[in-house]
């Protein structure tokens, strides 16, 4: 009966690996929405002469964090799934 189980839970994560998987896109790309949208009402309210190339920096450091958060999520998920 226990070889059944493990065949079970195996499948049903392999089944739902694609559904985590787009969950956890989802939540980092709300949160960083969130994050850029903080980020801009700040600088509008701070129009000084370098406040456009802190945001272009800011925006490339947040969008190479996502996907270096994706590729562990996805590296993880492998390793795991066998």
């Amino acid at each position: 009966m226990q070889p059944q189980l493990g065949c079970k839970c195996i499948l049903a994560r392999k089944l739902l690996e694609p559904l985590m998987r787009s969950t956890t896109a989802n939540k980092m790309s709300v949160k960083l929405r969130i994050l850029r949208e903080r980020r801009r009402r700040n600088l509008e309210c701070q129009p000084e002469k370098g406040a456009t190339m802190r945001g272009l920096q800011w925006r490339k450091l947040a969008s190479m964090f996502l996907k270096r958060a994706w590729r562990n999520s996805t590296k993880a998920n492998e390793g795991f799934l066998g």
